[in-house]
């Protein structure tokens, strides 16, 4: 089981301000750092976390569905080039 460093939060809204803060903290230099692996593992981290939210927010047919949407599509392309691009 993947474990997050840190809690996404009590909220939705929580959990975007944590992605959002994470990523733009830690893209710019991810490629060339010796932290890749720990980048790959966060992010998976986090796009399981987006599933389990967006799961969620379908249940409830949330306004904020858009966001989840959003967010779960940013975390798939850098998750996919990860491991398409960056391993292979």
């Amino acid at each position: 089981m993947i474990l997050c460093k840190k809690p996404l939060g009590e909220s939705i809204d929580d959990a975007i301000d944590v992605l959002m803060n994470w990523m733009a903290n830690n893209l710019e230099g991810a490629w060339t750092t010796l932290w890749q692996e720990d980048f790959q593992l966060q992010l998976e981290c986090m796009w399981h976390e987006i599933v389990k939210i967006c799961a969620e927010l379908q249940k409830s047919k949330s306004k904020q569905d858009s966001y989840c949407t959003k967010m779960a599509a940013a975390v798939d392309i850098f998750y996919n080039f990860l491991y398409v691009d960056g391993n292979g």
